[in-house]
């Protein structure tokens, strides 16, 4: 029998690009569930100890989110919340997915096998939303407590509470006021948000990978915006702000009318100021995949990726109506 009360709990993973979409599964399971949303931070709490000021920690408290937050070790999170037959198989996905389960557990739905599609129901139907890793959409269950441990990287697992996380996902505190200025702009121009992803996507570890938005993309995006809006405003976005300043003076054309963003913006300040923008040109980063969705502007044009990671065939960020190039 199905629980109509059911909580649904999570354990976070990533930076706010990542627990943007953890949040936006666990609002639209809650919708569903009737419960409480309870989040356990402890995994990037430890993260932001151990790398200080890279934007690990509870990223969500700064927007106008509703959500009970724990900050306990995971076995404790999981006595606290889970029956026993839920702790169990918990253990054994955690066994699973490191022999059996390795290869498809970072797969969608979808794309899963019949015997690994088999397993994932398993855990479904014990209200375990932990394998695959990007899993199914959410259906209430018989436990008191679903647990959800997963990136949920796939619009169609939120797309129904759209306007309630528009809501929810603004910083509550007010524009900063060196921003202002850029602010009114953007409102007033057909401005274009321009997202520039480097830092660890250079690295030896994730090059390979995720290094697809290259010098020569973002030329293409800028040529495609140009031919399709009037006066198109640029303003550029990065976590590399000098290569950004440089690639700016290297690709605009002197009648070109663009802006660098300020420095030393925190991450709730970007997402309001690049979600502000009418157009977009992102890179594969979720952060720039939430700025472009939480833009009001119907008739938005949207540069992306056509593929989002070289070392996978999972395309779930890539959404249809985008220009991919």
């Amino acid at each position: 029998m199905k629980n109509r009360n059911q909580n649904i709990t999570m354990q976070l993973n990533g930076r706010l690009g990542n627990q943007l979409f953890q949040y936006a599964f666990g609002r639209a399971a809650q919708e569903k569930a009737g419960g409480q949303l309870i989040i356990n931070f402890y995994g990037v709490e430890q993260k932001d100890k151990e790398f200080p000021n890279q934007m690990w920690g509870d990223s969500l408290q700064f927007f106008n989110t509703t959500y009970q937050k724990e900050s306990i070790a995971p076995q404790s999170f999981w006595r606290k919340y889970l029956s026993i037959k839920q702790r169990l198989l918990v253990y054994l996905r955690g066994i699973l997915g490191k022999t059996f389960l390795k290869e498809s557990k970072y797969q969608s739905y979808e794309n899963l096998s019949g015997m690994d599609k088999w397993i994932a129901d398993y855990f479904k139907k014990n209200s375990l939303y932990i394998y695959p890793i990007r899993t199914d959409v959410y259906d209430v269950g018989r436990h008191k407590n679903a647990f959800c441990l997963a990136f949920f990287e796939d619009e169609k697992l939120f797309k129904d509470i759209r306007p309630a996380l528009i809501n929810e996902f603004t910083p509550k505190a007010p524009l900063r006021e060196e921003n202002v200025s850029l602010y009114e702009t953007i409102n007033t121009t057909q401005s274009v948000c321009i997202t520039i992803r480097r830092g660890d996507y250079l690295s030896e570890k994730y090059k390979d990978a995720f290094y697809i938005c290259d010098e020569n993309y973002f030329i293409k995006g800028i040529e495609i915006i140009k031919k399709k809006i009037n006066n198109p405003v640029f303003f550029f976005f990065s976590d590399d702000l000098e290569y950004a300043k440089e690639f700016s003076k290297h690709v605009m054309d002197e009648n070109d009318q663009y802006f660098i963003e300020n420095e030393n913006n925190p991450v709730w300040e970007k997402l309001r100021i690049m979600s502000a923008c009418k157009h977009f040109v992102i890179s594969n980063s979720t952060f720039s995949w939430w700025c472009q969705y939480l833009s009001d502007n119907e008739e938005k044009i949207v540069i992306g990726p056509k593929k989002w990671n070289n070392n996978s065939e999972n395309n779930s960020w890539v959404q249809d109506e985008w220009i991919k190039i």
